[in-house]
């Protein structure tokens, strides 16, 4: 937990950035992220997460300009299992306690439709956390054992939404962030120390796909 509100407030020192510009349109609401990954760990490990949760979307552009700068946060999300497939095994794993956050941020373009329908889009770097707690039974041990995961994931991410100027400074954003990840630092916790690991996934890739709705103002500066 410590480690998602120290990244929540290192994205609103970046987000500082963006709304130096002459117009910025942020806005909060509903996200829905949908995660699928694989790595290489004894076989081919794939895995699919769900996960629920609140968005910050910031698109900033120069005084009538159509580039600028945006930047989208998955503030919290709430993943509630994880479907693990390995060697053609699936499993299904319910967290006692699982969050996750994120980070797209990168140059940003508009085009015009009319004065009230925008669309906007942009690319960049992004960065992402999962933070679980969950419990297995361990044949091995015969026993159940506590485990406590870090995943720190890095890739290029996307933003593409339609935003609609309800009022001069009310807005609505339709739209969905996508990213591809190619690295992920994994750091697993147990109350069997034998089980314990950190280090970067082998043959790592991630997509997901995170359709939102939210609402906001335009801010002129």
């Amino acid at each position: 937990m410590k480690k998602l509100l120290v990244f929540i407030t290192l994205f609103f020192i970046l987000c500082s950035l963006a709304f130096s510009q002459t117009e910025s349109g942020i806005s909060i609401g509903y996200s829905h992220a949908f995660f699928f990954d694989s790595y290489a760990d004894n076989g081919t490990i794939k895995s699919y997460i769900e996960s629920p949760g609140i968005a910050f979307h910031s698109f900033s552009f120069w005084d009538k300009k159509t580039v600028g700068l945006f930047a989208h946060a998955f503030l919290i999300g709430f993943p509630e299992s994880v479907t693990i497939e390995k060697n053609g095994i699936e499993k299904k794993t319910d967290f006692d306690w699982g969050g996750q956050t994120g980070l797209v941020i990168g140059p940003a373009f508009r085009h015009y439709f009319n004065e009230k329908l925008i669309l906007q889009y942009g690319a960049g770097f992004n960065f992402y956390m999962t933070a679980a707690e969950y419990s297995e039974y361990i044949p091995a041990l015969a026993k159940t054992v506590l485990f406590e995961r870090g995943d720190y994931t890095f890739g290029i991410g996307g933003d593409i939404s339609l935003r609609f100027k309800i009022t001069k400074y009310l807005i609505l954003n339709i739209g969905s962030v996508f990213t591809f990840n190619f690295a992920n630092y994994i750091e697993i916790y147990s109350t069997a120390p034998s089980l314990e690991t950190q280090g970067w996934a082998k043959d790592y890739f991630q997509f997901s796909v995170r359709p939102y709705i939210s609402i906001g103002a335009n801010l002129y500066w």
